[in-house]
């Protein structure tokens, strides 16, 4: 485990090390640390130049958000530049600038990963100017505890109180909890409430949170910890003030917090690389699976793209009618009248040239001298002409639909291929009632009791299913030119259900033809 390792504020890299060199000494080669000095020359902290000599150095030296965000860039150029890292490991400023570091990361950019895996907090926070920044609610009482607290700081460890009174100048003023109290109440944690916490809002990776319950700081450092994941988290009070104690209970418990910060990584790791494989494998089964490889064949067919097209289209008709029935406003009614009108502009240029198939149809039907039913041939010779005569009509409308060229005519061109559409579905469906007589006359005549009676009478069942199917289709068709020729008043509410309708059995037929 590689740690980037970012000291306080007026310290230095060297002091840093020094100060965790009795915790580190217990933790095997497999760990290392890189020190860093901050990029900002600084005063001394407050009692440091009792005991060791400059330079020293900060992250900000008075602190302003725009002053935060320079550091951020710092950290993300530095990691970027000498990285990668598996974790950070930091001291009061640095606990602050890693802190806020991973709010603004989790704010602007929560799908991409942190630059590191895990972070070792000792006696920091997080700047309550920047969680207000974040757009978190700050309580006055949040306010005063972090003013009180710093103001306290600044005097307990000054180079008066550590020659007067020595260890014994740190005082508890904040009543702090030790790890063995009672954990803290999650709405009120030294005046944050974080039942109110936005979710994306949390430190996602594996921390621990070092402590001491003497520190004036220490409130600080239970907030932060309050924004980690429970489940991903450790604290420790060390019992001692704003400093790393190095007598060897502490050194070894601190030792075992970083081990766990490795382990806890690792198994984030292996979790996250299995929800990778199962994704992966689950993507490879929809994209492979047979169904999609349906649906691929469906949509490349032209028809089958017209289809679906077609049930948005009637649909969103039926649907306007509904919401201007509800008395719903203008905005929600317009979306849906926008689909009807270009999804009905986009399946005409689907159409263009298809009037050709259907006069060729036509020319095969009359001269299908070998059918059986004469009836049914003039039928689809009048199917088919309907069919093309009206696709040829519509297609002369295009222009004008698609504001390409004004036509005065396009009016009395679009009604006369509406007539022309419905002669069509009329020789269709008057030609499926004469089917359905002739299948009645032929099942009159089948012996059921004999092997292929049986037979016949199966496959007559399936032919009259498929024709009343398509008589269903057709009749609900009618309504559509039937209404805009005004052979019957049907409001939009009808014509747009009739014509869902009917383009749903065109899609099944679609699929089925595609499978």
């Amino acid at each position: 485990m590689r740690f980037l390792c970012l000291h306080g504020k007026g310290t230095s890299a060297s002091i840093f090390k020094s100060q965790t060199t009795t915790f580190r000494a217990k933790l095997d080669p497999s760990f290392t640390f890189d020190f860093v000095d901050g990029f900002l020359p600084s005063s001394p902290a407050a009692g440091i130049d009792l005991f060791y000599p400059p330079p020293y150095y900060s992250f900000w030296n008075v602190f302003a958000i725009a002053d935060v965000r320079k550091a951020h860039t710092w950290l993300r150029d530095l990691l970027a530049r000498d990285g990668p890292y598996d974790g950070v490991m930091c001291f009061s400023q640095g606990c602050s600038l890693v802190a806020s570091f991973c709010l603004y990361h989790q704010a602007e950019t929560p799908d991409k990963p942190l630059p590191f895996k895990t972070a070792v907090f000792i006696c920091g926070g997080a700047p309550m100017q920047a969680l207000e920044d974040l757009g978190i609610e700050v309580s006055q009482e949040a306010r005063d505890v972090d003013s009180k607290s710093a103001k306290a700081l600044a005097e307990q460890a000054s180079n008066d109180a550590i020659l007067k009174s020595g260890i014994d100048r740190w005082q508890n003023a904040h009543g702090a909890q030790s790890n063995s109290g009672v954990p803290m109440d999650p709405s009120n944690v030294y005046g944050l409430d974080f039942t109110k916490m936005p979710p994306h809002l949390r430190i996602k990776i594996p921390t621990v949170h070092i402590y001491g319950n003497k520190d004036p700081r220490c409130p600080a450092s239970l907030q932060l910890s309050h924004f980690s994941n429970p489940r991903l988290t450790k604290t420790y009070d060390h019992g001692g003030g704003h400093e790393v104690p190095r007598s060897s209970e502490v050194s070894d418990r601190i030792a075992k917090l970083v081990e766990w910060s490795a382990v806890a990584t690792k198994e984030e790791v292996d979790a996250l690389k299995i929800r990778v494989d199962i994704s992966i494998m689950t993507a490879d089964a929809l994209v492979y699976h047979p169904t999609v490889s349906h649906y691929l064949r469906f949509v490349a067919t032209t028809v089958g793209r017209d289809k679906f097209l077609r049930t948005l289209q009637y649909f969103s008709r039926f649907y306007a009618w509904y919401l201007f029935r509800s008395n719903n406003p203008p905005r929600l009614i317009a979306p849906f009248e926008a689909i009807k009108k270009q999804f009905g502009l986009t399946r005409k240029a689907l159409r263009l040239g298809k009037n050709v198939e259907h006069f060729k149809a036509a020319a095969s039907a009359m001269d299908d001298t070998k059918s059986k039913d004469e009836f049914l041939r003039y039928c689809a010779v009048g199917r088919q002409l309907g069919y093309g005569i009206y696709l040829t009509l519509d297609m002369a409308t295009f222009v004008d639909s698609a504001g390409i060229w004004k036509l005065e005519s396009a009016k009395r061109l679009q009604k006369e291929a509406y007539r022309a559409w419905f002669v069509g579905l009329l020789f269709n469906a008057v030609a499926g009632c004469y089917t359905l007589w002739g299948l009645r006359q032929r099942e009159e005549g089948v012996d059921k009791a004999d092997g292929d009676g049986v037979v016949e009478s199966k496959k007559i069942e399936r032919e009259r299913a498929t024709t009343n199917l398509q008589l269903v289709c057709d009749l609900c068709d009618l309504t559509i030119p039937g209404s805009a020729l005004g052979y019957a008043n049907l409001d939009d509410g009808i014509v747009g259900l009739a014509g869902t309708v009917s383009s749903l059995i065109g899609v099944w037929a679609t699929w089925k033809k595609t499978a």
